[in-house]
């Protein structure tokens, strides 16, 4: 994966190297110059001099021009730039690219170490942000919310910093229980491929208990445990839900979330679609969207937690 870098010299150059430095540990080609490969993203860093630079102009007026996905970062404080959230910023919209360019249909590969290599049918490219051992849409999440969780000590990040919380998180990943990762593909292979893709990295913010549980509930739809009225009730939430998260979502900090209820919601208004299949969907992400909930700024009305609580009663038998 090859991203295009285009700062000022006269005070981005500090902080443009620090932030190429992050990307190439986590195995991104970054190039300063032109040529680039044509389907190399742009990130422009905007800091007061890149105002009146006219690469960096020239990059901003040409990249959509070219159809090369664009990221402005406004750097307020270039000394402390590039912080955890702003790396967590870039990871998420290669993430949210990768997406949305992955095929819907394609042959299955199982493969082992390659990284950033192009394979199958569709050219699809696999381990995105590896180095040895590669990362998938999960793991890439996972880094996200990490990053994000990180305190803001108004410095920038350093690579021996990301090495260090990447080889925690490869340590997590690879101790999880083996009931979580069988559950998790349980879950997902009720789904087809455009499915999954939306759900997996939601998915794999669940714990083991959550994720067993919205295996449970899926069950009790397919076994039509819940009347009728009941779903569409829960669904009409669930629907209003998602209708002012995406009013909301350009101001939402977590992208890649809103993304996936934005992806959830054009389901959700599908006609061809009937209300099971609509609760098939949506019920995934509802866990993850209720830890979010006070970030939505959800009004009163939009109960989720209310609904949630009323699935998981149906499927232990109380009311």
């Amino acid at each position: 994966m090859h991203l295009l870098l285009a700062y000022a010299p006269a005070d981005g150059r500090e902080p443009a190297g620090r932030l190429a430095g992050l990307l190439e540990t986590l195995g991104v080609t970054v190039v300063e110059a032109e040529p680039a490969p044509q389907a190399a993203g742009v990130i422009a860093l905007l800091t007061p001099a890149a105002l009146t630079d006219r690469a960096v102009l020239a990059a901003l007026q040409q990249a959509p021009a070219e159809g090369r996905p664009l990221l402005p970062l406004s750097l307020m404080a270039p000394a402390s730039f590039p912080t955890a959230e702003d790396l967590a910023r870039v990871l998420a919209w290669r993430s949210a690219l990768a997406s949305s360019s992955a095929p819907a249909q394609a042959s299955k590969y199982h493969i082992v170490n390659p990284v950033n290599s192009t394979i199958g049918d569709h050219a699809v490219t696999v381990n995105v942000f590896g180095q040895a051992a590669g990362w998938s849409a999960a793991e890439t999440a996972q880094l996200i919310a990490a990053l994000r969780s990180q305190p803001s000590a108004g410095v920038p990040m350093s690579a021996a910093e990301l090495r260090s919380l990447c080889a925690g998180l490869q340590a997590q990943m690879q101790g999880f229980d083996l009931a979580l990762r069988q559950g998790l593909a349980l879950v997902l292979a009720r789904f087809d491929a455009s499915e999954q893709r939306i759900l997996a990295p939601v998915l794999a913010r669940l714990d083991a208990q959550e994720t067993a549980l919205v295996a449970a509930v899926l069950d009790a739809l397919d076994e039509r445990v819940f009347p009728a009225e009941e779903l569409g009730q829960h669904l009409a939430v669930i629907q209003m839900a998602l209708a002012q998260i995406n009013i909301r979502s350009a101001h939402i900090r977590d992208q890649q979330l809103a993304a996936a209820a934005q992806h959830a919601a054009e389901i959700v208004s599908a006609p061809s679609l009937d209300v099971k299949h609509k609760l098939k969907v949506t019920i995934p992400i509802v866990p993850a969207l209720i830890a979010y909930e006070e970030e939505f700024e959800l009004s009163s009305g939009m109960n989720l937690p209310e609904v949630w609580r009323r699935l998981r009663a149906r499927v232990s038998g109380r009311r």
